[in-house]
């Protein structure tokens, strides 16, 4: 083998080992990553059972507010006025805000101004049949964790939360509008 060829043999070593060094370091992030999103939303914030909630209420930073009320197993918007609700998507409301788990807390916070929730994006308010309330305020977007922060009940604990919940409460009340030509030609 001539000094050249060990030359290139030598040089194809080391990129050999580079490459297997950039693969392992990019498996292992990849696998941490993933490992923190299964890991996810383990911190319980609230758990209420739906069959007890009564009525939802949000509201967003533009201060557009949507009511929704439920009795005897139907829910009607507090503004008859905007017709039949999809109790469907109702339904799925009221699940996601029967159980919230959040992926970090961080508690004592002073400055809530940090976290966008001196102004939140949305504000939820949930009135259960025996008239207690809990109140969720979704503030900012941390586009380095993939979160937004949440509060509960004006506690001094913060909480980082997945989409979930904002982007199920960032709709106009007009979506959850049943569509009554299917229900009709269904009849």
């Amino acid at each position: 083998m001539t000094k050249k060829q060990e030359k290139q043999l030598a040089v194809l070593a080391i990129l050999l080992a580079a490459a297997l060094c950039c693969w392992f370091i990019i498996s292992r992030a990849t696998a941490a990553k993933e490992a923190a999103s299964q890991s996810d939303a383990k911190i319980n914030v609230l758990t209420l059972d739906t069959d007890q909630i009564s009525s939802l209420s949000w509201t967003d930073a533009s201060g557009n507010a949507t009511t929704l009320n439920y009795d005897e197993g139907e829910w009607t918007f507090a503004d008859a006025g905007l017709g039949t609700v999809a109790s469907g998507d109702a339904d799925t409301l009221a699940d996601d805000v029967s159980s919230v788990m959040a992926i970090q807390q961080f508690d004592n916070v002073d400055d809530l101004s940090q976290y966008g929730l001196d102004n939140p994006a949305i504000t939820i308010t949930i009135t259960l049949t025996d008239g207690s309330q809990d109140v969720l305020k979704i503030g900012d977007y941390n586009s380095t964790v993939s979160a937004y922060y949440l509060q509960l009940n004006d506690e001094d604990t913060v909480y980082t939360i997945n989409n979930t919940l904002y982007t199920a409460f960032n709709i106009p009340s007009s979506s959850l509008i049943a569509d009554t030509a299917s229900s009709d030609a269904g009849s």
